[in-house]
């Protein structure tokens, strides 16, 4: 079995749908507030409220993003409220969370760019599969008939040039007659009617 690299997670997780990861960003906020909550102010566990925000932000959509920024800053707040965090005054309890209300939402803003980025880098490799996909190119030795310059395949037929030339490319022909076999097919014409002939290429 095939190992999963990373870029195969990220692509696996990319195409998951945006309200799933705004539950699992709700769990991770769950938890981590009751566990704040228990532990009291003298454990921090403000650092543990950023994995949500960064879940939800991978999902690539603003509103939700930044509704997770808001609701971490929220949550983080009245947890600390509640716990009686003590601090030299009303202002710094106000500052303290207008800082991290900030960096949540800077967070989230850096994993939302980081999510569009990997999905243009996405749309740009899959055109470039697409292209490589569809230029089948002829490399290496062609078996060819010294007489009538018949093309031999892998599997041993033999095929016009045209018609093999055809079937592993995008390259279509319109016949015409070069001069040397226009001489030769039609003696009795010069060159100078040659210029003149339709079927001249």
């Amino acid at each position: 079995m095939k190992k999963m690299q990373f870029g195969d997670y990220l692509r696996k997780s990319a195409s998951a749908s945006p309200i799933r990861y705004w539950m699992g960003g709700l769990a991770l906020l769950a938890v981590v507030s009751i566990l704040d909550f228990i532990t009291g102010y003298e454990f921090p566990f403000l650092v543990f409220y950023f994995p949500a925000v960064g879940v939800v932000a991978w999902s690539g959509k603003r509103r939700f993003a930044f509704g997770m920024a808001l609701a971490c800053a929220g949550v983080w707040f009245v947890v600390d409220l509640v716990t009686h965090h003590p601090y030299a005054s009303e202002f710094s309890r106000y500052w303290t969370a207008l800082i991290w209300l900030l960096a949540f939402f800077s967070l989230a803003m850096l994993v939302l760019e980081i999510r569009w980025l990997f999905d243009e880098d996405e749309v740009l490799n899959r055109q470039l599969r697409t292209a490589l996909d569809e230029v089948r190119e002829l490399k290496g030795l062609l078996p060819i008939c010294a007489a009538c310059k018949k093309i031999r395949d892998d599997e041993g037929y033999w095929h016009e040039i045209d018609g093999y030339i055809r079937s592993r490319s995008k390259v279509e022909f319109s016949h015409g007659i070069c001069p040397d076999c226009y001489k030769k097919l039609y003696p009795e014409y010069g060159t100078k009617e040659h210029n003149n002939n339709p079927l001249n290429p």
